[in-house]
């Protein structure tokens, strides 16, 4: 009911407005030759609960949805059935680090789209570039069941590590945590800038093959991704963007 008194509120106020009439969604304005790599889609990856605020009829909305991989772009659908009967997401697509989810409301002929920024597990932005949103992106529930228990208890921990021959600092400390939340692999990552532990955004924690790849925020350089391999179970290494290697120990 809530997304269809926000539908209606939208047509009311605005079919006279060329925003909406018979407009192109956002994703086919944007120029086709610009491609986001697969590491700069990472973060993007969750599941979304918004809120939109002061619609027309003086209210808010809330929609749930979950923006996935699909080839070498993404993709998002509703997960819930009042959205996904009044609503079609017609693409997804990231723009110059932004997420645009374009929509088609059926009823009365309407493209429009969300405009979503992401910074860890924060949301903000806009519906139809004027309502203001906010929200939550948590990661994606995958079964751990795949995952042995063995491999499990190997890689779950509190380490540090030094990373070595970093441009313009040398070495580097800094700690990770890996553990599990609502039977998914989360980290934490903070590193040691002289005087204090700094903690770093992380995007997504991901393990594959006995390796935990975490991509995180790195202020200088956006997203990078950190390779951690278990050498035994006290140590460990890896590397940082794929070039500044690192080495560390259990400390839990």
């Amino acid at each position: 009911m809530n997304n269809k008194i926000l539908l209606l509120a939208l047509v009311s106020t605005f079919s006279s407005c060329s925003i909406f009439q018979n407009t192109k969604t956002i994703t086919q304005d944007i120029d086709s030759s610009v491609i986001e790599s697969n590491d700069s889609l990472q973060k993007f990856l969750g599941t979304y609960e918004i809120e939109v605020f002061n619609l027309p009829d003086g209210g808010d909305g809330k929609f749930s949805m979950k923006v996935t991989k699909e080839g070498d772009g993404l993709k998002t659908t509703f997960t819930t059935e009042e959205a996904s009967q009044t609503i079609d997401i017609v693409g997804t697509q990231v723009e110059e680090g932004i997420l645009y989810i374009d929509i088609f409301v059926k009823s009365y002929g309407i493209n429009t789209a969300f405009e979503i920024y992401v910074e860890g597990d924060q949301v903000t932005g806009y519906l139809a570039d004027m309502f203001e949103l906010q929200g939550m992106k948590n990661p994606l529930i995958e079964s751990d069941e795949s995952i042995p228990k063995n491999i499990s208890s190997l890689i779950i921990g509190d380490y540090t590590i030094t990373l070595y021959d970093v441009p313009g600092y040398g070495e580097i400390d800094a700690r990770i945590k890996i553990f599990l939340k609502e039977n998914i692999f989360n980290s934490e990552v903070s590193y040691f800038n002289g005087e204090s532990w700094v903690n770093v955004i992380v995007n997504s924690t991901d393990v594959e093959d006995e390796a935990v790849f975490i991509n995180l925020v790195d202020p200088e350089v956006s997203n990078v991704e950190m390779e951690v391999y278990f050498d035994d179970e006290n140590s460990i290494s890896g590397f940082y963007a794929g070039q500044f290697k690192f080495k560390g120990e259990r400390i839990k």
